[in-house]
């Protein structure tokens, strides 16, 4: 396993067992979504600071507000990776309040598309939250029944991205036409033509590459789910590097994840599916970290590729958390 990799895969495990001390009420499958998210950003959770960030959640937001619920230490962690959280804390609420404007009642929708909404400058809010609006009745009109409160979060990313949001829908389209003839999880299929479509490659080519990637695993023995999987697996075959490259990497992060202790047993904390999910996540996540220290290193910017890959993790992210737990 290539060196960057396994460091990654160790600050997962590290991080995912610090976070989990935190809430450990809370829904599994919260834990390792979180831990990436510091590994990403190459800081490791610290219990003491993790915990007086929920405090702070609680005391401003209190119990019952748009911030609790599942979406709870999703926000927690966002506090613990700020320098300043008591601002970082402001800046979610302000832009919860300005979100409640344009979007109907979502409490966890709305609180994780206020967490995208803050990483743009504040000077931008109110554009990028009513083009959002405009997204999302646009996504309400197009799939009626495929459509829910993710949605708003995808509308946010978008209207973020500075891309050109009228080519996205029919490229979206496209390639859910294309893998939709796998007879997957509809929903989660939705999800992933949403996150191939912003890859930056033809809708021809990235639904290929999923495909081919899909296949490539299964014929390794690695059996990958066919439900709220799929987004991550797609994101993962849009990554600059020959498939099968990837293939490797996921298989030996999976590997690496079977010894331990959340994967292993009789009766696992995450099942074989699960696991081989975060196993391609850690991959994704490890090329979107090593690129950033290459980019500091280098004192240059990220390319488009790069910069296409970063804002589909995105997607991706949101998308996991809102089909798991909400």
């Amino acid at each position: 396993m290539d060196e960057h990799l396994r460091q990654f895969c160790e600050d997962f495990i590290r991080a995912q067992t610090t976070i989990a001390k935190v809430e450990p009420l809370l829904s599994r499958f919260v834990f390792p979504i979180c831990a990436e998210q510091f590994v990403e950003h190459g800081v490791m959770p610290d219990y003491d600071e993790l915990k007086r960030c929920d405090k702070l959640l609680v005391k401003r937001a209190g119990l019952f507000s748009d911030f609790s619920g599942l979406s709870a230490l999703m926000v927690v962690t966002q506090l613990a990776l700020s320098n300043d959280p008591e601002k970082r804390m402001d800046e979610l609420m302000d832009a919860r309040n300005l979100l409640h404007k344009y979007f109907p009642p979502a409490p966890d929708y709305v609180s994780l598309a206020a967490i995208v909404l803050t990483d743009s400058d504040r000077s931008e809010w109110e554009d990028i939250a009513a083009r959002s609006k405009d997204i999302y009745d646009s996504i309400k009109k197009r799939h009626k029944l495929l459509s829910s409160g993710g949605d708003i979060v995808y509308a946010v990313i978008l209207a973020k991205s500075g891309k050109d949001v009228s080519e996205i829908p029919c490229r979206s389209d496209l390639i859910y036409s294309l893998v939709k003839k796998t007879k997957m999880d509809p929903q989660s299929l939705l999800a992933l033509a949403r996150v191939l479509a912003l890859s930056g490659l033809e809708p021809e080519e990235s639904s290929q590459r999923f495909l081919d990637l899909y296949d490539s695993l299964n014929a390794r023995g690695c059996k990958y789910g066919r439900e709220y999987q799929i987004p991550m697996l797609g994101l993962a075959a849009c990554l600059p590097e020959d498939l099968s490259v990837v293939a490797d990497q996921i298989t030996q992060a999976d590997a690496f994840l079977a010894e331990q202790p959340n994967y292993k047993g009789l009766i696992p904390r995450y099942s074989k599916t699960v696991r081989l999910m975060h196993a391609a996540m850690l991959v994704c996540g490890n090329h979107n970290r090593v690129c950033g220290d290459e980019c500091k290193k280098n004192d240059s910017g990220l390319s488009n590729t790069d910069k296409n890959v970063l804002i589909a993790m995105e997607i991706t992210i949101w998308t996991l958390f809102s089909i798991l737990f909400i």
